[in-house]
């Protein structure tokens, strides 16, 4: 190579614009679609037809539901576990979805939350919802759907849940139907905070009566022969819950991700 051709070389790998550095994503990023819900999400509705898919075979799936004690570090927390585990679901319920629009499934049981949540547009995973005999709500906002039965314990079979009385229990039934192996539950309170809320947010539509808290915790224990028939391991980290030990395990946050 002659001098000419050297320095004509040298000069254009110095034109050569350099690559901007990437920058470190960080929790507050987490906006979706940068953290993506899972890919079966763009399947439509009719695809399940009311039957439940196995689409998590084997995963641990954290519920966020809207117990008073749910914080946003335990959000963030949850978060940050999701961007790294390729095993990690999550399940958001009613309200909460708006602290965490990046979560796989969307679970509301009541119609009238639909309506009032216009079918919550800005949420980009699977909505998922059940029937038991008006199916209105689901046509309107283009929900996936299960059957509902009022039933004790847990349904095994894909093609209904059980209903306990609240979007919590359905949750966990939803979750292993999907074929959860572990089920980490948060902001399952059962109970009013220290000053008199029953959700950690401040406003949610379907403002519906005072929870009847002894009844629902009561119908969480009737899942627990289920479970273990279905070899599913429930955990309760919610930071203040009136749920009791022995109905689901107890653990910090920190601890069940490491699971």
């Amino acid at each position: 190579m002659n001098v000419r051709s050297l320095q004509s070389t040298q000069v254009a790998a110095q034109a050569k614009p350099m690559k901007a550095k990437a920058a470190p994503l960080t929790v507050s990023a987490l906006k979706a679609p940068t953290l993506k819900a899972a890919p079966s999400h763009r399947l439509p509705p009719q695809d399940f037809a009311g039957l439940v898919p196995r689409q998590w075979p084997e995963m641990t799936v954290v519920i966020l539901a809207s117990g008073p004690s749910l914080t946003s570090a335990d959000i963030d927390r949850v978060a940050s576990a999701r961007m790294v585990r390729t095993d990690l679901r999550i399940i958001v319920i009613n309200g909460t979805y708006r602290a965490a629009p990046w979560a796989d499934v969307l679970y509301a049981c009541d119609p009238p939350w639909w309506d009032e949540a216009q079918g919550a547009p800005d949420f980009p995973g699977q909505k998922w919802t059940q029937v038991e005999t008006d199916m209105q709500h689901v046509q309107r906002w283009n929900l996936h759907w299960v059957r509902g039965l009022v039933r004790n314990g847990l349904s095994q079979k894909r093609n209904f849940i059980y209903y306990g009385g609240n979007s919590g229990y359905q949750a966990i039934n939803l979750g292993a139907l999907m074929g959860a192996k572990r089920i980490i539950c948060l902001g399952y309170d059962m109970k009013a905070g220290a000053d008199g809320r029953k959700h950690h947010h401040d406003a949610a539509p379907h403002k519906g009566g005072w929870p009847v808290w002894q009844r629902w915790i009561d119908r969480f224990a009737t899942m627990k022969s289920d479970l273990e028939a279905m070899n599913i391991d429930v955990i309760n980290a919610t930071r203040s819950t009136a749920i009791p030990e022995t109905t689901f395990r107890r653990m910090s946050l920190e601890a069940a991700l490491c699971l």
